[in-house]
């Protein structure tokens, strides 16, 4: 585990502060799902591996830290959907599921999407809760 969290510092995930200057929430989510979907590829066997270390001690900040960023992500990518408010919460889940590795992994390995068919389908999905 020590090895792959290394590794994770050296590649880190996409920053979403980056994401923020994208005005149109749907290009912001499509651009996020591209840069996150290559990272989980490349981090694949990392994000596999970490079910089996939960519970371990000593890794429940780490465990805190992936939630504040899958958090922070969602919080920055829900930013400025026109969406009516009993769709909200809708929309708060369908933005976890897409950023959501085990979402990319089901497209990718399941479905055989490619990153960029699987970013854009989630998008769309993503889109469809606004209408």
């Amino acid at each position: 585990m020590a090895c792959s969290l290394h590794g994770m510092q050296l590649d880190p995930p996409p920053d979403p502060a980056a994401w923020q200057r994208v005005k149109d929430p749907c290009d912001r989510l499509r651009i996020a799902l591209c840069e996150l979907y290559p990272s989980y590829r490349r981090r694949r066997a990392v994000y596999l591996d970490m079910p089996n270390f939960e519970g371990v001690p000593g890794l429940e900040a780490l465990w805190a830290v992936q939630a504040q960023q899958m958090e922070g992500r969602r919080r920055v990518l829900a930013e400025g959907w026109q969406v009516a408010d009993d769709r909200r919460e809708s929309l708060i889940a369908a933005l976890g599921h897409a950023i959501d590795f085990w979402t990319w992994r089901s497209l990718t390995e399941g479905q055989g999407l490619d990153d960029e068919k699987a970013a854009l389908l989630m998008t769309e999905m993503v889109e469809g809760i606004t209408r």
